[in-house]
């Protein structure tokens, strides 16, 4: 079921392959393109917040921004639709974790100086080193 914005929106009832990146004009004039499929969107802010809460628009224009296929691609529209949004360019970084979200060892900081006996260092992703590693690698920590 769809939110109440979502019935209001500009793209309801259309043909969803209008919002494909695809079907834009190149780099060059992609944002332009992008912008003015969502001119006159009565709901292109509740859309870019929801965008910003979901990672399954790869490929699509939302909230007047393109969301073309690639991770690297993805990561700068997504600081483009933030910044749209008069929200900071970066997302805020979350807290680290006490524990290995894999291996539980309590974690300290990626940059500390002494590592306590049965800790590990913080990478990133709720992870120590040796279990993002070993995710990187696709192998077992």
């Amino acid at each position: 079921m769809a939110a109440e914005w979502q019935e209001r929106a500009k793209c309801r009832g259309q043909d969803p392959e209008r919002w494909a990146t695809a079907n834009l004009p190149s780099a060059s004039r992609r944002a332009m393109a992008a912008l003015m499929q969502c001119d006159g969107c009565a709901v292109w802010r509740e859309c870019g917040f929801a965008a910003l809460e979901m990672t399954d628009f790869n490929g699509m224009v939302v909230a007047g921004v393109a969301f073309p296929e690639g991770t690297n691609k993805i990561r700068h529209a997504r600081k483009v639709l933030r910044v749209r949004l008069g929200l900071p360019a970066t997302e805020p970084r979350a807290e680290m974790p006490n524990h290995c979200a894999d291996c539980e060892r309590p974690l300290v900081a990626y940059r500390a100086t002494k590592l306590p006996k049965a800790h590990a260092r913080y990478h990133g992703h709720g992870l120590c080193v040796g279990c993002y590693s070993a995710k990187r690698r696709g192998v077992a920590a």
